[in-house]
């Protein structure tokens, strides 16, 4: 499901998965969790990407 099909649902799911780390995905985590919905979020991470 992309960020824009979650508003055609009918029905708030009890829980979801977020996949990503982005504004968007941050945003969708927030609204779903805000409406009462158990989110879990996970993003890829490498050591190499914590250098900075």
């Amino acid at each position: 499901m992309t960020s824009n099909e979650i508003f055609l649902m009918d029905r708030l799911p009890a829980s979801v998965l977020v996949l990503g780390g982005g504004f968007i995905a941050c945003e969708m985590a927030g609204i779903l969790q805000g409406l009462g919905s158990s989110v879990t979020q996970m993003y890829r991470w490498t050591a190499s990407s914590a250098r900075v």
